[in-house]
């Protein structure tokens, strides 16, 4: 399940958790999802399409997004901590629709506990597409190939 929030909204600590746009310390940080000021002036469909652009043709974009969709395709549940501004919700927003339009795979944001036994126990998370199977295939690919380029992974350098 991929899952979005405040720090203080972590379901379980036993899930991924990634820091995508908080000032919380002590979970690995995502900095290439957060796009450059250019894009960041623009609003609305503007901004989905460039963000989207922005995460396809910038190969460090690219190589976070994958690594999230990566793991749900490995069916572990992600949380992304985001702050209280709306900045940062239109972004994960934007994130989240560029995941389902391109792979078919639904998110959602948590705003208390209960809220995570409701998709847990109610809502099927899953690449639930053709194209969206095809376009991970495709992303796989390029993604090992930047792994494999850049010598494996190394989680460690993402902390703050």
């Amino acid at each position: 399940m991929l899952m979005y929030g405040l720090a203080e909204n972590i379901p379980d600590r036993s899930i991924i958790i990634y820091n995508l746009a908080s000032m919380k310390e002590g979970y690995p940080r995502l900095p290439d999802l957060i796009p450059p000021n250019n894009i960041g002036r623009l609003e609305g469909r503007d901004f989905d399409m460039s963000y989207a652009e922005y995460l396809m043709s910038w190969e460090p974009a690219f190589f976070a997004m994958f690594g999230i969709i990566f793991e749900l395709f490995q069916s572990h549940d992600i949380y992304l901590i985001i702050n209280e501004y709306d900045w940062t919700d239109n972004l994960v927003q934007s994130l989240f629709k560029f995941i389902q339009s391109r792979y078919g795979y639904d998110g959602v944001r948590i705003n208390n506990f209960e809220d995570y036994l409701h998709y847990k126990n109610n809502c099927i998370f899953k690449f639930n597409t053709q194209w969206g199977l095809y376009n991970y295939d495709i992303d796989k690919e390029r993604w090992s190939m930047d792994i494999a380029y850049r010598g494996g992974l190394k989680d460690e350098e993402n902390y703050v």
